[in-house]
């Protein structure tokens, strides 16, 4: 986004900076000396963009992996992989089967075997969340 007196909004990763287009370009001092930029505007502009950038890069969960505190904490942590696995039906439904197999009593080095098993067509996305679940969403399974 340009703003009066060559100033543009520059979002680089959820940090916005500022940067001067051209050599030549009057520093946003200068201008506001001369009477050509409300500051107060720009201040604004810029704070309303950069809420806006960090909303951008939220991520949200494209399916439920069934446990309330187990979504939160992939919405926070695990997110892309999460939505990874969701895209494909088989991994969605390995991580599922995981799920009911542990909460039935199941041990988790059997319920894993078994639901690989079952869902041979998951394992390869289901890698990627299960690394990520293990270090920090200890909720989901």
């Amino acid at each position: 986004m340009i703003l009066a007196g060559g100033v543009s909004l520059v979002a680089c990763a959820s940090t916005p900076h500022l940067e001067f287009a051209g050599d030549d370009a009057a520093s946003p001092s200068d201008a506001a000396l001369d009477g050509d930029v409300d500051l107060d505007a720009a201040t604004d502009a810029l704070v309303d963009a950069s809420d806006g950038a960090a909303d951008a890069t939220v991520c949200k969960l494209t399916a439920t992996f069934r446990v309330a505190t187990c979504d939160t904490c992939l919405a926070a942590s695990c997110c892309v992989q999460a939505n990874e696995c969701a895209a494909v039906p088989a991994c969605l439904a390995l991580a599922y089967c995981l799920q009911d197999c542990v909460a039935e009593g199941g041990d988790a080095t059997d319920c894993r075997q078994a639901c690989r098993t079952k869902h041979p067509g998951g394992v390869a996305k289901a890698a990627p969340l299960a690394q990520c679940i293990s270090g920090t969403c200890t909720t989901c399974f």
